[in-house]
């Protein structure tokens, strides 16, 4: 017997100003094989025609709010989803495109596996090239041996965290692990709130569940190589929030290494075009994660 027989589905998609995108990937969650309760979608303050169009959908739950973040709108969408006391719920951004059986096969994964706080698919560029990646778990077994292969035969791997892009999560563990963070704004809140969940309980990568992701450069993010004027700036976010999991995730070796690694990527922007620019966010984004240190809120907190 399934561990999902009479449990109810949410799935969350957090949009802004995607309307195209938005409506493919909707399209897409609706083909699914197989079934789940209730479309919730979070509009980030759009300033298109995505608010008239969400709208005019029957089938969905909309929530209309100001832009606080691609962070804001999954801790609104989390929260509305706990509130509405679904059992799992499916996350993922405007611009992901979901195969027919991602859900089916997400499901089909963590029955294998059993306790779980969290699965995701693997995410692949418009092209078919892997990304998205998550890190693996590097957690030990009472032999001392790596656990993360326990599953590999059935193309599942043991992983510690992972992205906003089809993640599928266990609500009985957000009262232990926590919403998502909503003051990281943009980048590193989905690594964040996986982290933490899977510190309750085990996350798993599930290989045959396939997501793509439609974004406009699927190269890592980086402020070398960010050729997007508008974009340039939010990298401020990007390396505060990425030195904040750092502190509060990986051992003071590590996070010696991504300090110095910091240092090396301010000191390649000054010979860089608009080099003073990127080198000045970068060292003020660095000053601000060394004290960052966002609140969660759990589900029913009296706020």
């Amino acid at each position: 017997m399934s561990i999902f027989t009479n449990k109810k589905i949410a799935v969350v998609v957090v949009t802004y100003n995607r309307l195209n995108l938005l409506k493919d990937c909707i399209n897409a969650i609706r083909s699914q094989t197989t079934a789940y309760e209730k479309l919730i979608v979070v509009n980030n303050g759009s300033t298109d025609e995505t608010p008239a169009w969400l709208d005019s959908q029957g089938d969905l739950d909309v929530i209309h709010q100001k832009n606080v973040g691609s962070a804001g709108g999954f801790y609104t969408g989390v929260k509305y989803a706990c509130e509405k006391e679904y059992d799992y719920i499916w996350l993922m951004d405007d611009d992901v495109m979901v195969s027919a059986t991602a859900l089916e096969n997400l499901q089909e994964g963590l029955n294998i596996t059993g306790d779980f706080s969290f699965g995701c698919s693997k995410v692949i560029s418009k092209d078919g090239v892997f990304i998205n990646a998550p890190n693996i778990d590097d957690k030990m077994s009472a032999y001392n041996y790596p656990v993360w292969g326990q599953f590999a035969e059935h193309g599942i791997i043991r992983v510690k965290n992972a992205t906003f892009v089809s993640v599928f999560i266990n609500a009985a563990y957000l009262q232990q692990a926590g919403l998502p963070a909503k003051d990281f704004f943009i980048w590193g809140d989905d690594m964040d709130f996986t982290y933490r969940l899977s510190r309750v309980a085990p996350g798993y990568f599930i290989g045959n569940s396939i997501a793509t992701h439609f974004r406009a450069d699927p190269s890592f993010p980086s402020i070398l190589t960010e050729k997007d004027e508008r974009r340039i700036s939010m990298h401020y976010f990007n390396v505060r929030n990425n030195l904040y999991i750092s502190r509060k995730y990986k051992s003071k070796k590590e996070m010696l290494l991504d300090v110095l690694h910091c240092w090396k990527i301010i000191f390649y922007c000054l010979f860089l075009q608009k080099g003073l620019k990127k080198a000045g966010i970068y060292l003020k984004g660095f000053w601000a994660g060394l004290f960052f240190n966002p609140p969660v809120i759990y589900p029913n907190q009296k706020l």
